[in-house]
């Protein structure tokens, strides 16, 4: 810009009809005159500035002094009135904001500080008004809609604030969690927020996340009736997890189950293979999804982990782990969590492969209660040296409160020479299936 001006000064004749040197003096003069009172204003707007950029009274009020239609150093002025002195001066911050409210009254944010000054004076009618200001000038700010429903609670109209956290959490789905601690403290009915805040149109995540919060506060027969809304929303499981997860740190197996089967006409979960097959995915023909009742792996040093090998005995992959380093540790790479009966017979089948497996202690399955681990664990033989496909066949009866197993590849520490353990393991075709009543219990062995 003063390139620009400079060349339009330095290019341009000025014709002025200055007839003697008296009128050409006094013009010459107003000129100089302007230009130091420009230079005067400005260099006090800058001191001002300068001054306005901190938190003392004393400074902002020499700022507004210095410029007086600056509406920022009121509104700062009214915020430390407010909140930076140790006895809020509430009346003082409310005068400053209305300055403020005066000078830019488009400004949305001076209406929403002027509100707050108001509540802390009591002063229902001003506080409505600015807020309904600040909303009207920004519709789309969601701390206006947050702000404007705390209001409303503190001055016993709870339910005067409902439509503003309806409307909070269509603009920001942040303000989940304290809009249900808010909701949880001024009603204590969460049926005010599924009919009242969470509109039947609202994003079924929003609604997901209200059930996690039930679920996390204990309230699962809650929670479970959310589900029940939206169990057909196309949820990926990846959101539905932790609402999973606290079911079954619960206990509430059976409702985990519904959980997962609810999801596979969805699509987020794939049909198991055989239907009478409680093992999922146990032919290892999809990615785990490493979550649910699908497998699970861990991600463990000198352990590669492919679900994806090529060399199965039927269909496309196999899971195969290769110890890459020679180590003695107790491991446990890859588990599924499988819903059992109590005092029941089952039979589990699989066929296993091995190359190299250096260790006495080699790879094997292992089943144990997933809730009560000390109550119920069992384990097969382990696999060792080098060995083609075989299938293998280990029954086990479930302890007498047994609902949830893990089963899992597991590597005891081994206690004989060579301990270390190298070398690849593959697993196929993994099955569990509940065997007849009259069926023995052979072929288990129980860890001590």
């Amino acid at each position: 810009m003063l390139t620009t001006l400079s060349r339009f000064l330095s290019e341009t004749a000025f014709v002025l009809p200055l007839r003697s040197r008296w009128q050409r003096g006094i013009f010459l003069f107003g000129i100089g005159v302007s230009a130091l009172l420009l230079a005067y204003v400005a260099t006090r707007w800058a001191y001002a500035e300068r001054l306005g950029n901190t938190n003392q009274l004393q400074q902002l009020q020499r700022a507004a002094d210095l410029d007086a239609r600056n509406p920022e150093f009121y509104d700062k002025l009214g915020l430390v009135c407010l909140f930076s002195v140790d006895t809020p001066r509430t009346a003082e911050a409310a005068k400053y904001f209305e300055r403020a409210t005066r000078l830019a009254p488009r400004r949305a944010e001076y209406w929403a500080d002027l509100a707050s000054a108001c509540d802390w004076s009591a002063d229902l009618a001003c506080s409505d008004a600015s807020l309904n200001q600040a909303l009207k000038l920004s519709p789309l700010t969601p701390r206006f809609e947050w702000q404007t429903a705390n209001h409303y609670i503190r001055t016993q109209r709870a339910t005067l604030a409902l439509p503003h956290l309806r409307r909070l959490l269509s603009l920001s789905a942040e303000y989940a969690q304290p809009t249900f601690d808010l909701c949880a403290h001024a009603f204590g009915d969460p049926d005010i927020v599924l009919g009242q805040v969470l509109s039947p149109q609202s994003d079924p995540a929003l609604k997901l996340a209200f059930l996690d919060y039930e679920a996390a506060h204990g309230r699962l027969d809650v929670a479970a009736r959310i589900w029940s809304g939206i169990s057909t929303a196309h949820l990926p499981f990846n959101l539905v997890q932790p609402f999973f997860l606290r079911l079954v740190d619960a206990g509430e197996i059976e409702q985990a189950e519904t959980v997962w089967n609810d999801l596979r006409p969805q699509g987020a979960i794939s049909a198991n293979e055989a239907t009478d097959n409680l093992v999922y995915n146990g032919s290892f023909e999809r990615v785990p999804i490493n979550a649910g009742f699908d497998w699970q792996f861990n991600k463990l040093p000198y352990i590669h982990t492919d679900f994806a090998d090529p060399s199965a005995t039927a269909g496309a992959h196999c899971l195969r782990l290769d110890f890459t380093v020679a180590r003695n540790d107790e491991v446990e790479p890859v588990f599924q969590l499988v819903p059992v009966r109590p005092s029941s017979s089952y039979s589990l089948t699989f066929q296993v492969r091995s190359e190299r497996i250096t260790s006495d202690s080699g790879p094997r399955l292992r089943v144990l209660d997933a809730l009560d681990p000390a109550s119920f664990n069992a384990q097969t033989e382990g696999t060792v040296g080098t060995t083609p496909w075989h299938p293998l066949t280990f029954r086990f009866r479930t302890g007498a409160h047994t609902r949830l197993l893990r089963l899992s590849v597991w590597r005891p520490r081994s206690r004989t020479f060579p301990p270390n353990l190298t070398g690849s393991f593959w697993l196929d075709d993994v099955s569990l299936k509940p065997e007849s009543p009259g069926a023995e219990s052979r072929s288990t062995k129980r860890e001590p």
